[in-house]
């Protein structure tokens, strides 16, 4: 079994495309990129994403793949876009707590 985000990652190194750049064409966040390099179990959804972004056939290693159609649900589309978000600003509150914690241990 592949380890989803290191392989991606790599990918991403061999294509030669930045963060920033990837950042930029699919608006996640850094932070969200970095994440998903790190998860071996990386949805192919995000998969997919990141691989269109850099222009590499994910489907030539990952056969299994159901290709995307040009029929998809837009609400489908909406819901991950919201669930990121939501992820993201999760992510920055958790963050906010630990500085605020810190500051009132002193």
């Amino acid at each position: 079994m592949k380890d989803n985000g290191s392989f991606i990652k790599k990918k991403c190194k061999e294509s030669g495309m930045t963060i920033t750049y990837l950042v930029e064409k699919i608006n996640k966040s850094r932070t969200a990129i970095y994440e998903w390099f790190k998860d071996p179990n990386l949805s192919t959804d995000k998969m997919i994403m990141i691989a269109e972004a850099i222009n590499y056939d994910i489907y030539s290693d990952f056969p299994n793949l159901k290709k995307k159609t040009n029929k998809e649900d837009p609400f489908e589309n909406k819901y991950y876009k919201l669930l990121e978000k939501y992820n993201d600003l999760l992510e920055k509150y958790n963050i906010s707590l630990e500085k605020h914690r810190d500051i009132l241990k002193r």
